[in-house]
């Protein structure tokens, strides 16, 4: 059954009020009231939430219709049509001031009234959608406004992570063109060390850069297949074997049975690798590294913890935002971006698993991430 409109009726003469009781309600309309004074209509208007009021002009008592409306208005947001025996400018501009849906002079025609009354309805009905909709509006222009404040900062940061190796490789570049005959082997040595590592810095960080566009355009390969962690979690301790041993860290792993997972292989190696080698970043020359997994309900828990520089909250908070994701250097001068984490973050939930990150400043840090099995 369609709800029928409710209307409040605001006017003080009596015989008026009651023929127009009738008429809207011949009209099919619902009248939830009729009141005389101002004080009344406030009251009454707050306590029903009527779907409009037809408000007489020259009320009785305290307070006249203009002024009442002016008063429901900042409580209620409904449509008034006025009702007035005065058709006068003066009247009119007055009115104005709150903005009414319209205005029945009296004495009403039936037709006029509910021709006026509908075409309140609809006015408001629009501007209700059209409020939504601005809201709706500002708020994407707001959103727009993050992603572009974001994708500057992000350029910003490529920009300069891009800038510094490869000065470090035209300069050096330019040395060995220039002076490679004077170059002793030491020299020659240092300069074709610093030119790979710089090499290597941007490849990584066009790969990554690579790995993140095919995630925002939802072209990311991904072949999820059962793999034996064990072997995974070895083979990349074997790959960075040698980092390991250049700052005398130590690793602990400990891997218990063999663990099967259901995950993308290429992905599984990208976490390890990224987490270990952020793990061997930030811990001191001597230091150790702990690495342990374990069997839970539905997947295998993987935690990797160091006992190096450690992170306030405020770090972790930014750790995976793109646009925050500069990272300090390692505790011998290594280099990054911190877009290896986001990476990694990704491809943990790509394959249905959970990264969760716990540091104390000056203590170390632990990431645990979860792999489906």
């Amino acid at each position: 059954m369609e709800n029928k409109t409710r209307i409040l009726i605001v006017e003080d003469e009596t015989l008026v009020s009651f023929d127009l009781k009738n008429i809207i309600f011949n009209l099919g309309y619902e009248v939830i009231g009729v009141v005389r004074t101002g004080e009344e209509a406030f009251s009454k208007a707050f306590e029903e939430k009527p779907d409009l009021i037809l408000m007489d002009i020259m009320l009785s008592g305290k307070l006249n219709g203009i002024e009442t409306a002016e008063q429901i208005k900042k409580s209620i947001d409904v449509p008034i049509i006025y009702l007035t025996a005065y058709a006068d400018k003066a009247t009119l501009q007055n009115a104005k001031v709150t903005e009414p849906f319209g205005y029945i002079i009296k004495p009403f025609e039936e037709r006029l009234l509910q021709s006026t009354i509908e075409l309140a309805l609809y006015k408001f009905k629009m501007e209700l959608k059209l409020r939504e909709s601005e809201k709706r509006y500002k708020h994407l222009a707001e959103k727009l406004k993050d992603v572009n404040d974001s994708k500057d900062q992000f350029f910003s940061l490529i920009s300069h992570e891009l800038r510094s190796p490869f000065n470090s490789i035209l300069g050096f570049a330019e040395i060995l063109y220039n002076d490679h005959e004077e170059l002793t082997k030491e020299e020659m040595k240092l300069y074709i060390d610093s030119l790979y590592h710089s090499s290597r810095h941007i490849f990584s960080l066009l790969n990554n850069l690579l790995h993140l566009s095919r995630f925002q355009t939802g072209k990311v390969d991904f072949n999820p297949k059962v793999l034996s962690l064990n072997y995974i979690i070895e083979k990349n301790l074997q790959i960075l074997k040698l980092t390991l041993d250049k700052k005398e860290i130590s690793i602990q792993p400990s891997l218990g049975e063999e663990l099967q997972v259901f995950a993308d292989e290429a992905m599984v190696n990208s976490i390890l690798l990224n987490l270990l080698t952020n793990a061997i970043k930030y811990t001191r020359r001597g230091g150790k590294i702990e690495l342990s997994i374990l069997e839970r309900k539905n997947s295998a828990e993987v935690t990797i913890r160091d006992h190096g520089v450690g992170m306030t909250d405020e770090t972790i908070f930014n750790l995976f935002q793109i646009e925050m994701s500069k990272t300090l250097p390692g505790t011998e001068g290594e280099t990054g971006t911190g877009l290896g984490l986001v990476l990694t973050k990704k491809f943990i939930e790509q394959n249905g698993g959970i990264l969760k990150v716990q540091s104390k400043l000056n203590q170390g840090s632990t990431f645990t991430f979860t792999l489906p099995i």
